[in-house]
């Protein structure tokens, strides 16, 4: 009786270890595939690669109508979605902004003939086309790129991700 219970314990404990160990695997290439493909998974972005869903083309019965729904107009969130509210009297107010560029305007950068990626992607980043550079340099080096860009002057929308920058340059 002992022995097939000890059998039942070691049983489990087997099949534990696995599945910790296959998490452990899922966790890892998850991340990797986050980095290569440069995912932000805080991002609702990272979906629009499906597509929206369908609208329902049929409309409603005749004669009926639909409710309207109650129009409260909510504290419109900043960047971050960050609203200040004050515990005493309960008004929000919006924290102060840093200027930004305004939304729809774009950039041009040029690659001279000879120039280096470093150059590219700090002027990039200075004119608030990417984040970091340096992980831009990591994604173009990582798909084998950096020895391909072409001399010239690029038009990049302000404040894209990497991907999207490369996919301009390289017309992916």
């Amino acid at each position: 009786m002992i022995e097939k219970l000890k059998d039942i314990f070691y049983d489990l404990n087997d099949l534990l270890v696995t599945l910790i160990i296959i998490l452990v695997i899922v966790l890892a290439i998850a991340y990797v595939f986050t980095n290569a493909f440069d995912l932000d998974l805080n991002r609702a972005s990272v979906f629009d690669f499906f597509g929206d869903s369908p609208e329902d083309p049929t409309p409603p019965p005749a004669g009926t109508t639909e409710p309207e729904p109650e129009t409260t107009d909510p504290p419109t969130p900043t960047e971050g979605g960050i609203i200040n509210v004050d515990p005493e009297t309960d008004e929000t107010t919006a924290p102060a902004q840093t200027p930004t560029e305004p939304a729809g305007q774009s950039a041009i950068v040029t690659m001279p003939t000879g120039g280096n990626l470093t150059d590219f992607a700090l002027e990039m980043q200075e004119k608030g086309i990417i984040k970091d550079y340096e992980s831009f340099i990591n994604m173009v080096s990582s798909q084998g790129l950096d020895t391909q860009v072409q001399a010239g002057d690029y038009e990049f929308p302000l404040d894209i991700t990497d991907a999207e920058a490369v996919r301009i340059m390289f017309g992916m």
